[in-house]
């Protein structure tokens, strides 16, 4: 009673509508981690003078899901798909060891990727583009704004305009799908493209409408007990998904000797080879256990949240007309040929 009386109100909900919204940051990535012509740099002793890379420490690298994909302890696969599995597999472990610096150079640009990118129809200042590397998709690109900006419901035909050049040809043989990787997240919060984004493709013109959710929890005593993961000054714990995937490499050390080459962890720690059947069977053992009896992971919600319910249309982008009227020199029958694998984003908020 002593307790109850001390914190009387346990849920506390509030409704609240406002007027105005912070615009959101928008991470844009390739679905191409890895330009074509650096595929030769994984070989064990690189001959091309592209592959000369001034490096740092290693800071990690790919997501798990994406190693469990393509080659598990249980996989039952035979002739082209055991093949295709394991040049996937072999690319992954490669990749995971390359250090920070080659990846960035490695994978495609910016400037190669955001051809145009304006705020209510002007190109400005506004905004900065930040780079993240991300494991499964490589260079990714935040656009955030240098000052605070607001939007209405009042103002949806103005908000952010990006036309995206995938750049195809650089593709790897191993990325099957061509587009563009989006992520629409709260400035405070680091992009998760794996789990939250989703894929554009070349051709289309993409607009994107947005309601924007925030929710604000409270910390101990309260039930939801939760933690403000944006002060933390561990890299490993800048989110509740870093943090249970740090939690899940401390199951993966104490039963295995290593740890997952997909997922972040403390250099430290031995990295299991993904070639290795006893090492990887060992590692899905040990998430299947989890998934049974849960974890002791102490990771819970974000006393802060920003969520954005996304509606999208389509169009065919650019027109025939259009695009001819930009290249007079050229004739209808080059047009499949030459006009480049483009797409153009807009992105409108509403309350």
């Amino acid at each position: 009673m002593v307790v109850y009386f001390t914190y009387p109100v346990v849920v506390n909900l509030q409704v609240e509508q406002e007027k105005r919204m912070e615009f959101p940051a928008v991470t844009v990535c390739n679905l191409n981690r890895m330009k074509l012509k650096y595929e030769m740099c994984l070989l064990e002793n690189p001959k091309s003078r592209d592959c000369v890379v001034l490096t740092q420490p290693n800071s990690g690298s790919l997501v798990l899901s994406e190693r469990r994909n393509y080659l598990s302890c249980t996989s039952q696969l035979n002739g082209t798909k055991m093949k295709e599995a394991v040049t996937r597999v072999s690319f992954l472990e490669k990749y995971s060891q390359l250090r920070v610096e080659k990846k960035k150079r490695f994978g495609h640009f910016k400037r190669e990727l955001v051809e145009h990118c304006s705020f209510n129809g002007k190109i400005s200042d506004v905004f900065e583009f930040k780079d993240i590397l991300n494991p499964r998709y490589g260079n990714c690109f935040t656009n955030k704004f240098t000052n605070l900006v607001t939007t209405t419901r009042s103002e949806g035909s103005t908000g952010l305009e990006m036309i995206l050049n995938v750049e195809p040809d650089d593709y790897l043989p191993i990325s099957h799908t061509v587009g563009a990787r989006i992520v629409i997240h709260s400035p405070s919060d680091n992009p998760n493209p794996e789990d939250n984004g989703i894929n554009i493709i070349p051709g289309y013109e993409t607009i994107i409408y947005l309601r924007q959710t925030v929710m604000r929890r409270l910390p101990a005593p309260y039930k939801d007990r939760c933690v403000s993961y944006q002060n933390n000054q561990d890299r490993l714990m800048k989110s509740q998904t870093l943090c249970m995937q740090a939690c899940i490499q401390q199951y993966n050390y104490k039963e295995c000797g290593c740890v997952e080459p997909s997922l972040p962890a403390k250099l430290s720690m031995k990295r299991c080879n993904a070639t290795n059947t006893s090492e990887i069977c060992c590692l899905d053992d040990v998430m299947n256990q989890l998934a049974i009896h849960g974890t002791d992971c102490e990771c819970p919600l974000s006393c802060n949240s920003t969520y954005y319910n996304e509606k999208r249309t389509m169009t065919i982008w650019p027109s025939n007309v259009s695009f001819f009227s930009r290249k007079s020199s050229l004739n209808k029958t080059s047009l499949k040929v030459i006009e480049p694998p483009m797409q153009k984003l807009k992105y409108f908020s509403q309350i």
